[in-house]
This record gives structure tokens, C-alpha cells and sequence, in this order.
């Protein structure tokens, strides 16, 4: 899965230059997916989830230089994003190819081909939303702390539920529903966080006007003053010229 995490960390990247293959972020390359493997064989649940997308959000800021809170935001966004091969490979095996849901599960899921399967469905994935992706990546966050913390927050809970929810999938059909509700609170977290942000940006431009304003006030009662004491200097050397005369 490292390899499509990699894929990631290009499409979202914005300098040319991370986009280089250098002998070091192969061997960085190779020992994170070694890190990726034993946290996938050896963890479950909960923990399994935040281990990888920490250890996703580590190799974005190393290889790619991205700042810690966009190395957070493009783990949760691509631990997201894996969930839409995952299903298509469990419904493939399990609508066409008629496979047991539990079958899958025990002696299917995590395997080599179902792995190489899922990443070359998330490879195919990310190359065809890299706009969307790298926009979305890119975007340029609040610099409220308060903000950006609630939002990293509430995006992480949303990812491990997800993930758990995602699990009964195999026992309960009614994940549709449970999809629809997690996609619609993210909508609505992005919706109120953009809307929060172009308040913000707002006052910044008008506490900005307004600073303007005063400067120019400032400027202008300067520039009175400027005229007045030149007014009464002329005054003072068209006194002294009658009096010389």
C-alpha cells in the first residue's frame, strides 16, 4: 500500500522538485512499508487505524516536505479515500464471483493479490481524481489554531468510524446508509470550516481597509500640517521682503 501512498504524495505535492525518484526515498520507501506491513498483520480495530495513518502523515512530511498539519490532513484524506477499493474488491468477489462474505474475510482479505488488487484500484483511483485531490491538499487552511484543531479532530473521529463501521460491512448491508450519513457529516464539516474561513479572510480584509483607511488619514492630516507650516513660513519671508524694502 506504500507504493499508492507514494502516488499520493506526488499528485498532492506541489514542487516539481519532490517529484524527483532519489536513492533515499526508495530506501525510505522500503521501510515504511515494512513499518505498514507489521502494523496491518499485528494491530486490529481502533489502533490499526490511527498507527497507519500516522505512519502515512510521517512519510508525507519526510519525502515531501509538507508541513505537519497537511501531512495529518493528506493521511486522514487518503485513509478515506481506501475504502472505495476495498469495496469494490469485496463486492467483485462477492456479488460476481458469488465468494462467502465470511470466505473473504478469513482467507481473502490481507492476502498478496487481494492487497495488489487494492492497490492498483487506489493507484487508478488517485491518478483519476489527482485535480480534485491536489486542490482539496492544497487548500489553504484557517491559521486559527482553535480551527484547524477541532476540524483534525473531527475528521479523525470520522475516519476511525468509518474504518469500524466499514468492518461490519461483511455482516450488515445497511453500511450504505451508515456511508451516506459519514459523507454527509463531512460535507457539512468542510461546508461550515470554508464558511468559517471566508468569515475570517473577510474581517482580514477589512481590518486591513480599515488600516489603510487610518493611514491615509494619517497621511493626509500629516500633509495638512506639511502645508500649514509652509503657509506660515511664506508668510513669514513675504513679512521679512516688505520690511527689507
Amino acid at each position: 500500500m506504500m507504493i499508492s501512498v507514494h502516488v499520493f504524495g506526488l499528485v498532492t505535492s506541489k514542487e516539481e522538485s519532490k517529484k524527483n525518484i532519489k536513492l533515499k526515498n526508495i530506501l525510505i520507501l522500503i521501510l515504511f512499508a515494512i513499518l505498514h506491513t507489521i502494523a496491518y498483520l499485528y494491530l486490529k480495530g481502533t489502533y490499526k487505524t490511527v498507527i497507519l495513518c500516522t505512519i502515512y502523515a510521517i512519510y508525507f512530511y519526510i519525502v515531501f516536505d509538507k508541513k505537519v498539519y497537511k501531512s495529518i490532513f493528506s493521511s486522514i484524506i487518503y485513509a478515506v479515500i481506501t475504502i472505495v477499493p476495498d469495496l469494490l474488491t469485496l463486492g467483485f468477489a462477492t456479488k460476481i464471483l458469488g465468494i462467502d462474505k465470511n470466505y473473504f474475510h478469513t482467507y481473502l482479505a490481507g492476502g498478496v493479490i487481494s492487497n495488489i488488487v487494492i492497490n492498483f484500484l487506489m493507484i487508478i483511483l488517485i491518478y483519476l481524481l489527482r485535480k480534485p485531490l491536489k486542490t482539496v491538499v492544497n487548500y489553504k487552511l484557517s491559521n486559527n489554531v482553535k480551527i484547524v484543531t477541532v476540524s483534525a479532530l473531527t475528521l479523525i473521529t470520522i475516519a476511525i468510524f468509518f474504518y469500524n463501521l466499514i468492518s461490519n460491512f461483511r455482516h450488515d448491508n445497511d453500511i450504505y446508509t451508515y456511508l451516506l450519513v459519514i459523507i454527509t457529516l463531512i460535507v457539512i464539516l468542510v461546508t461550515l470550516l470554508r464558511q468559517k474561513m471566508d468569515n475570517e479572510n473577510m474581517f482580514k480584509k477589512y481590518d486591513d481597509l480599515l488600516t489603510i483607511m487610518k493611514n491615509y488619514e494619517s497621511d493626509i492630516e500629516e500633509q495638512r500640517t506639511i502645508n500649514h507650516e509652509s503657509k506660515n513660513e511664506l508668510l513669514t519671508i513675504r513679512s521679512l521682503t516688505i520690511k527689507s524694502q
